[in-house]
């Protein structure tokens, strides 16, 4: 039986669009809302780089697509941190220079090469991950821990059920981005059979 990886990310990319298109169209706009458009638009295109990474429209530039993959990947947690970080109380610190700097340096990491590796078997290329990914996965893992902290406090402390609500969507948004993360590590890169 042959499975083909690359509907993952396309089926993403699918969902993705309705997303996009409501929040444009909704109102009132404001600075958390840019940003939640922010994130979406970048999901969206780490969504579409990995469909065509993974269904093999670029054999040729496979090293390079896998590296905007995981540049792409890095950006939309990072946007996706920000965003959380409009919902935190007034005077918590936000880790937004942490998250920044680490984002332009992770996306540096993999660029140099460090953090991927493209072999070939039996003509079909494969991306896999070094073990430099790690300075990636924990960073990633700071902010997480940072956001579950911030919100499950948040939903022990609060009162209000609007913002109880709230909350709760962003822990549950947020282990979505984490099983997707996990499913993004462990999907092969190509098609199998």
């Amino acid at each position: 039986m042959e499975v083909n990886v690359s509907l993952v990310p396309l089926i993403a990319v699918l969902a993705y669009i309705p997303l996009l298109l409501a929040t444009i169209h909704s109102k009132p706009w404001n600075s958390r809302k840019t940003l939640f458009l922010l994130f979406l638009l970048s999901a969206f295109f780490w969504s579409l780089s990995n469909f065509v990474f993974r269904a093999d429209f670029i054999d040729n530039h496979s090293n390079t697509a896998f590296k905007v993959v995981i540049s792409l990947y890095v950006t939309m947690a990072i946007l996706f941190h920000h965003f959380c970080s409009t919902y935190y109380p007034s005077g918590t610190r936000k880790w937004l220079p942490f998250a920044y700097i680490s984002l332009v340096l992770l996306i540096a990491f993999v660029f140099l090469g460090e953090v991927t590796n493209i072999t070939a078997t039996d003509g079909i290329m494969h991306g896999s991950y070094t073990l430099q990914v790690i300075p990636l996965a924990i960073v990633l893992s700071i902010l997480a821990a940072r956001n579950y902290y911030i919100f499950i406090n948040l939903l022990r402390d609060n009162k209000k059920p609007e913002n109880h609500n709230q909350y709760l969507m962003l822990i549950i948004g947020l282990s979505g981005l984490l099983a997707v993360s996990y499913t993004h590590l462990t999907l092969p890169t190509k098609r199998i059979v």
